[in-house]
């Protein structure tokens, strides 16, 4: 037994190097999930102030390699909670870094075949995520402009400008997403929320080039919305496709309008729900014996590689062995396929100034689930190239030493259970290792809706309700807003 016991703890020492970094790698990417899990909860009641203090603690992905995924929930947070000022600089901070672990992240993902999990490479952001940076704070940009146009109208134009300066960074980040690293032919690379949103930025810039840029890319959005968006299961098989298509037509023809023109008097955005989260998928393989060959002189009684690898994964010398890994998956999560009305109220005169329809513009959850598949082949090809690497050396370690000892004289009823001791440590450790990398924003939205008004609203305050009010009820009230004195339109950002 002593010697048994002194066998197994030798073989694990030589396999030490590998166990501890996976199991470091482990820890960390339960903790994150955790973590995760823990903030979608405080989202979804709503306490945004607790999600904040959650967010900003010390507890919360401490490790650099996710230090993304920090700011973008402060950010998300802090958008919620309509701070715009604050929500701007930390997402503009988010938005630098994740372009500079972008460029670190290729020379990273070389190492990382080697040992580490895709948990344990820098967290950069899914394509989807670095264009959502730039629309949040192009609206955060948006609203503080709307807030400060009537008592500092500097400060409103510097905040119109950056809005614009994130629509045309975002371009540009779509321009070049069909280079990125996994390379995948259509890969998500371009936004309908991009040509819609960035049209109306443009509108609000007011320059006669800005309104040709606008007509520009609501004709972008309609082609768009004709081809990679009609797959996406919101527009599928459905009418939203047929109301959001001649909302984006009835905004061409409003910029071709001539001295009519005139830009929407209310703008509506509503962020619905919360983004479909990652989950972890078991993903099982064989391990291919026949690649298990190296030039050992075996002792007398001693079993081949393949036999002996066959024997610890089975107990059976003819088995077929398997090793597991996970991979990130995002379940479809189904948006309301109806159209969405809301009736506009003067709040004073409790007058019922009409409907006001949402577009559906953005299936942000299946936007982010079709991009996870399409990038999946590539990380299960890498994963699994580095997990057969990791197996067979950890394999090859084991029957090294196991030969060794039948050498030495080492009985094969106590140098094989030494064997089988020291390959169930090993391979528990290296499945714990490959835990899916379910870093995520989880903040965003579910989806993006967004409503247009045209025609003129006086100064005052008004209201948004989902159904028909009765007389000076605020019974499913949305959104109340004020149009101060001086001003002839409104932005109105909520969250439902």
């Amino acid at each position: 037994m002593v010697i048994r016991k002194n066998l197994t703890k030798f073989i694990s020492s030589k396999l030490g190097g590998i166990l501890l970094p996976l199991l470091l790698f482990s820890a960390c990417a339960t903790v994150q999930n955790e973590q995760s899990i823990k903030l979608q909860a405080m989202l979804s009641a709503k306490d945004y102030q607790k999600a904040l203090v959650f967010v900003r603690s010390p507890e919360f992905f401490p490790e650099k390699n996710s230090l993304l995924v920090k700011k973008m929930e402060e950010g998300g947070v802090l958008h919620r909670l309509e701070k715009y000022e604050e929500s701007a600089k930390v997402l503009s901070d988010a938005k630098d870094l994740s372009e500079e672990l972008f460029t670190q992240s290729i020379s990273k993902k070389i190492a990382a075949s080697t040992l580490g999990s895709e948990s344990s490479d820098n967290y950069y952001g899914d394509i989807y995520e670095r264009s959502m940076l730039r629309f949040i704070a192009a609206l955060d940009h948006l609203l503080i402009w709307q807030e400060q146009k009537t008592t500092d109208p500097q400060i409103a134009r510097q905040n119109l400008f950056s809005a614009r300066a994130n629509i045309l960074d975002w371009d540009t980040l779509l321009e070049k997403s069909q280079d990125e690293l996994y390379g995948t032919k259509g890969h998500y690379k371009d936004d309908l929320l991009a040509k819609v949103f960035g049209g109306l930025v443009h509108e609000f810039s007011g320059s006669s080039g800005d309104r040709q840029t606008a007509r520009t890319l609501y004709q972008n959005a309609e082609k768009l919305l004709q081809g990679p968006y009609s797959e996406y299961p919101l527009f599928k098989d459905s009418g939203l496709k047929d109301e959001t298509l001649a909302f984006l037509k009835a905004q061409v023809k409003r910029m071709k309008s001539g001295r009519r023109y005139q830009a929407p008097s209310l703008v509506v955005v509503e962020q619905k729900s919360l983004i479909a989260p990652k989950e972890a998928e078991k993903i099982e393989i064989p391990i291919p014996l026949g690649r298990i060959a190296f030039h050992a002189r075996l002792s007398q009684g001693a079993m081949s590689p393949q036999e002996f690898v066959a024997f610890l994964t089975t107990g059976s010398q003819n088995a077929q062995p398997k090793i597991s890994f996970e991979l990130p998956k995002i379940r479809e999560q189904a948006s309301e396929k109806e159209k969405q009305n809301l009736f506009l109220v003067n709040m004073e005169t409790s007058e019922v100034l009409g409907e006001l329809p949402l577009i559906h513009i953005n299936p942000l959850s299946e936007i982010a689930r079709q991009a996870l598949i399409n990038k999946r082949s590539a990380i299960e090809g890498r994963l699994t190239t580095r997990l057969i690497t990791k197996y067979l050396s950890a394999i090859a370690g084991i029957f090294i030493s196991y030969n060794a000892a039948l050498k030495t004289g080492v009985p094969e009823f106590i140098a094989l259970p030494g064997a089988v001791s020291a390959f169930k440590v090993t391979f528990a450790q290296i499945a714990r290792s490959e835990r899916a990398d379910l870093r995520q924003w989880r903040s965003l939205p579910h989806e993006v809706l967004i409503g247009f008004w045209e025609k003129a609203i006086q100064p005052g305050a008004y209201g948004l309700y989902d159904q028909k009010p009765q007389k000076d009820s605020k019974q499913n009230l949305i959104k109340e807003f004020v149009i101060k004195k001086g001003d002839s339109s409104a932005l109105v950002n909520f969250w439902n």
